[in-house]
């Protein structure tokens, strides 16, 4: 029997994103698909070896990335420069993806960068990563439609689970911040232990229709070029009526976060935590003191 060809994907970035459309699409192609383990303090070292200045992501990229060789034939690494006008993505991706292959140089990749401004669209990605995998053209286009089925019903019933808690009476919190961040136990748990603990119930942005957050960033920040910025602010606009605080959390340099200082939360006019990794365990409780202190006065 021949060996089947094994996928490994680096638990970080786009994959916190698009795990369901990567992990059914290599399926389909009969393909073994190979995870990095979780975010640690082990793995950041050891992407801070490899990658200084630059982003914290960027190093838990080059950590998680080394932890698959030797495990899978193929690494995947994925990127998307922007989603069409004024709908960019942070430009620091590609660069570190570009220096970790260039680091690397033993270990076979498979890549793409999707960019609707110069006709790169994702379907294409994908088939081209199908045809030099040797599946053929009409396996991969069925691996991505299949990939894609699934993608939606997956993000559908996520949003559907989200919206039932904000019919629940109890009081909430909404975490924002980007997939690769609040979806990473390792920078979240204490956040989400806290507000357990004090039975507040949590709702993500990344659980939200995109385009319906994407379409309220107008009211926190006249102009927004990032995509993912303005899904973020969006969504707490959005949801300023429905829960009793938002956490933002973000990591130390990155360029994409900062790009957030310039937004007008005070327009919210509900209390608000902004985060960046690592941040003090006392920030939190002492947010969740104003938080329920407001809602006692309400």
């Amino acid at each position: 029997m021949k060996k089947k060809i094994r996928i490994g994907i680096p638990k970080t970035f786009f994959y916190y994103q698009y795990s369901t459309l990567y992990r059914k699409f290599f399926s389909c192609l009969g393909c073994d698909i190979v995870i990095s383990g979780p975010t640690t303090d082990e793995v950041i070292k050891l992407g801070q070896s490899f990658i200084r200045n630059s982003c914290l992501n960027g190093a838990i990229l080059f950590g998680h990335t080394f932890n698959l060789i030797n495990k899978c034939d193929y690494i995947f690494l994925p990127n998307y420069s922007n989603y069409g006008i004024r709908k960019n993505v942070c430009s620091s991706i590609k660069k570190v993806n570009s220096f970790l292959k260039s680091t690397f140089i033993n270990m076979k990749f498979l890549t793409f960068d999707v960019d609707y401004l110069k006709g790169r669209c994702e379907f294409l990605a994908f088939l081209k990563i199908g045809i030099k995998l040797r599946r053929g053209i009409f396996r991969s286009i069925y691996a991505y439609v299949c990939a894609k089925r699934k993608e939606r019903m997956v993000n559908r019933n996520l949003i559907n689970g989200q919206n039932k808690l904000l019919l629940h009476n109890n009081n909430k919190i909404l975490i924002v911040g980007y997939p690769y961040v609040i979806c990473d136990k390792y920078f979240v748990s204490d956040i989400v232990n806290c507000l357990k603990d004090n039975d507040f119930e949590i709702l993500y942005s990344t659980f939200i229709d995109k385009k319906i957050s994407s379409s309220y960033y107008l009211d926190v920040i006249p102009y927004l070029s990032n995509i993912y910025d303005k899904e973020l602010l969006g969504s707490c606009s959005y949801l300023k009526n429905a829960v009793d605080g938002i956490i933002m959390i973000g990591t130390a340099n990155c360029n994409i976060y900062k790009a957030l200082e310039g937004a007008n939360c005070s327009k919210l006019e509900i209390p608000m935590l902004r985060l960046v990794y690592p941040y003090n365990k006392s920030e939190i409780e002492n947010f969740i003191n104003i938080v329920k202190a407001k809602i006692t006065n309400k």
